[in-house]
């Protein structure tokens, strides 16, 4: 074997040995900042803090209300997609979630309110099917409407409320910084909007219909010319046969 070979050879495995060291790399751990935290104000111990989740609540005994077999479970308390958590783990690996009320729980619960919320069914508490969740601010009436104004936590982030017209606050603004003043100012603002338009289906069906017809109109165009050119050429064959026996 040639030098050249053996040094295409040794490049190979040292690139193997590169990407297997890569993959075998652990990757960075990332955290979601909380809705109350920015990029600019975070402090490295906020930063440690987000990274150290999930946090250990504790663990206690628990009995089966089934079987009546007493087990370990373990509580731990994390930030997800749909917000803050609790997650109670048994010894065979099987899991139960309940929701907290705000992100700060997650570094305060205790393993005493842990116990009290999985005490309450799944569906009759905070973001279930049951209790609605309490909001993060009350405003108090509107001067327009009389109705109370609230600030509440939705899927899209916190927004401000009458109950009717919803409104979400504006991103230099937080649910603890927002003056009432300026909140029943945009909520009138969006009251004198009215309700956004949707787009009908009718539209889209009625230009499909328009387009649909002017293909046909073409196609049609098209055959009709391609009929009159074949007549046209059939017609002057005609008759130049008729002028050629006339001439002989």
């Amino acid at each position: 074997m040639s030098r050249g070979a053996d040094g295409e050879t040794a490049g190979a495995k040292k690139t193997t040995r590169k990407t297997a060291s890569a993959a075998a790399a652990p990757k960075p751990k990332m955290a979601s900042l909380f809705k109350t935290m920015s990029p600019e104000s975070l402090t490295l111990q906020d930063a440690l803090r987000l990274l150290s989740l999930p946090r250990l609540v504790g663990s206690y005994e628990e009995t089966n209300a089934e079987t009546g077999e007493v087990s370990d479970v373990k509580v731990e308390a994390n930030n997800g997609r749909y917000g803050p958590y609790l997650t109670k783990t048994g010894a065979d690996g099987t899991s139960e979630t309940r929701s907290l009320a705000s992100e700060d729980e997650i570094f305060t619960v205790d393993l005493d309110k842990a116990k009290e919320l999985f005490a309450q069914p799944k569906y009759g508490r905070g973001r279930g099917r049951g209790a609605a969740k309490p909001p993060l601010r009350e405003l108090g009436p509107d001067p327009e409407t009389g109705k109370p104004v609230t600030i509440k936590d939705g899927f899209y982030g916190a927004y401000i409320t009458d109950g009717e017209t919803n409104r979400t606050v504006p991103k230099q603004y937080t649910p603890e910084s927002i003056e009432p003043a300026e909140a029943f100012r945009l909520l009138a603002e969006k009251r004198a909007a009215g309700p956004a338009k949707k787009r009908t289906r009718k539209s889209t069906a009625t230009a499909r219909k328009t387009t649909s017809a002017k293909s046909t109109a073409k196609t049609t165009t098209r055959s009709t010319t391609k009929t009159a050119a074949k007549s046209t050429t059939k017609k002057t064959t005609t008759r130049k046969s008729t002028s050629t026996k006339k001439a002989a």
